[in-house]
């Protein structure tokens, strides 16, 4: 029966250490010091990518840093306004969470900024994010002139 208890016990570790997470055993305690953040974001609480051309957003620009850092970037067109499982496995700590409207040339054409505290095992922290059509006022006017 011990042997059991061991092999399984070492195929737990196993698979846990297979994931990426840092782990630290203290007698019969398991901490995991990472854990996932999930970004979404809004105009004027709408996800609809009908806005994408009433503003001229070509695409997303996700950045995350503090302990990690991390960015990516995708289309304004895609339905889900989400940075979904792409920021996984965090250290824990505090991050700076920047999600910015990009043009077609790849210009900022408006961005917001916040902050959230990542401290919990095996969680995923959702962030929302919220923009209003007055960040895109004048973005969407110059488009309009040209």
């Amino acid at each position: 029966m011990k042997r059991l208890t061991i092999l399984l016990s070492t195929v737990a570790l196993t698979a846990i250490f297979a994931t990426g997470c840092y782990v630290a055993v203290d007698d019969d305690l398991l901490d995991i010091f990472e854990s996932d953040l999930r970004v979404s974001w809004r105009v004027d609480g709408s996800q609809r990518t009908s806005l994408c051309d009433t503003y001229g957003i070509e695409s997303w620009r996700i950045s995350v840093s503090g302990p990690d850092a991390r960015s990516i970037t995708l289309s304004c067109r895609d339905n889900w306004w989400s940075s979904e499982s792409d920021f996984y496995s965090l250290t824990h700590g505090t991050y700076r969470v920047t999600v910015r409207a990009l043009d077609a040339d790849g210009a900022t054409i408006g961005s917001r900024t916040r902050s959230i505290a990542v401290y919990s095992d095996f969680g995923t922290f959702d962030l929302p994010i919220d923009f209003s059509a007055a960040d895109f006022d004048a973005s969407a006017k110059k488009s309009a002139t040209k």
